[in-house]
C-alpha cells in the first residue's frame, strides 16, 4: 500500500513538473531583439488578414450581404494597414543610421505617380510593378 502511494506521488510530481517546465523556460528566456511591440503589431496584422479571409469565405457562401462584406473588409484592411505602418516605423527606428536615409527616401509608381511604401513591390493604387 505504501509503495503504491509513493509511486503515485512520484508520478504526480513528474507530471506536474512536465506541465510547468515550458512555462518556466518561457519566463527565464532572455528577451530577443524582435520581442514586444513588433510581435504585437505582427499578430494584429495577421489577425486582421485572417478576419478578411473569413469574411470573404462567408460572403462567397452567401452568409453576408455585399454591404456588410464591404464594411468588414474596409475595417480590417484599415487595421492591417495601421499595423503595417507601425511595423515599418519600428523597422526604421531599429535600423542603423546609414540605412535610414535609404529607408525614408520616398518612392513613386512609374505608371501612376502615387507615393509608395518602401517595402512594396507593387503599386497600392494601380497595381503596377515597382521593380523599375
Amino acid at each position: 500500500m505504501a509503495t503504491e502511494f509513493v509511486f503515485g506521488l512520484i508520478l504526480a510530481l513528474a507530471a506536474g513538473g512536465y506541465a510547468v517546465l515550458p512555462l518556466w523556460r518561457l519566463q527565464s528566456r532572455p528577451e530577443q531583439p524582435g520581442d514586444g511591440v513588433e510581435k504585437e503589431w505582427e499578430a494584429r496584422k495577421r489577425e486582421a488578414l485572417a478576419a478578411i479571409k473569413e469574411a470573404e469565405f462567408d460572403f462567397a457562401m452567401g452568409k453576408m450581404t455585399a454591404e456588410d462584406f464591404a464594411q468588414i473588409k474596409g475595417k480590417y484592411l484599415a487595421l492591417a494597414a495601421r499595423a503595417e505602418a507601425a511595423l515599418e516605423q519600428s523597422r526604421v527606428r531599429s535600423s542603423p543610421v546609414g540605412d535610414r536615409a535609404q529607408v525614408l527616401r520616398p518612392r513613386f509608381c512609374p505608371l501612376c505617380g502615387e507615393a509608395q511604401p518602401v517595402s512594396g513591390r507593387f503599386c497600392a493604387h494601380c497595381g503596377g510593378s515597382l521593380a523599375a
